[in-house]
């Protein structure tokens, strides 16, 4: 939070903004699941697989 409060460069992402304030930043690899929804795109193919159905292994 204090990254948003006090940061006014511009700045891509979050941990853009926690590296202009010379804090460490750490990436933990996630679920390939979690996708990240920034485009018009991005929220097409979120909608067409949640809209298929689930196939069963």
């Amino acid at each position: 939070l204090r990254a948003h409060r006090e940061i006014t460069a511009d700045v891509t992402d979050d941990a853009a903004m926690v590296e202009a304030l010379g804090e460490p930043v750490r990436l933990f690899e996630g679920s390939r699941a979690n996708i990240k929804v920034t485009t018009v795109e991005d929220l097409t193919l979120i909608k067409a697989l949640t809209a298929a159905p689930i196939k069963q292994a």
